[in-house]
């Protein structure tokens, strides 16, 4: 009992996260969601691009660039767009096709 007043106090008087001075014990419970997240959303909640208007990815970076953490991400994609259906994929080409002859068949 005396650690989750001692806890409850560190709370209330740290200046760092404002969800834990608000809602002072009960606030870690949200970390700790935040934590578990990706697990989650693997089998139960949604994929990250299915939250609109911005992905998951994007509203990470936005997040790091506020708290001046660390913004280095990839904005590549988790999606295999090999396999998507009416999507134009242009791929680059390590040897240029060789050129026609005239004369000759192709």
């Amino acid at each position: 009992m005396l650690g989750l007043i001692g806890l409850a106090l560190y709370d209330v008087i740290q200046r760092q996260h404002a969800i834990l001075r608000n809602f002072p014990i009960v606030g870690h419970f949200r970390y700790w969601l935040e934590a578990i997240g990706p697990e989650l959303r693997q089998y139960i909640v949604t994929d990250n691009d299915e939250e609109r208007p911005f992905s998951r990815d994007q509203r990470r970076w936005v997040y790091a660039s506020a708290k001046l953490q660390n913004n280095y991400f990839g904005f590549g994609t988790d999606n295999d767009l090999d396999l998507t259906p009416n999507y134009l994929i242009i791929k680059h080409s390590v040897f240029p096709l060789p050129e026609p002859h005239p004369g000759l068949p192709n």
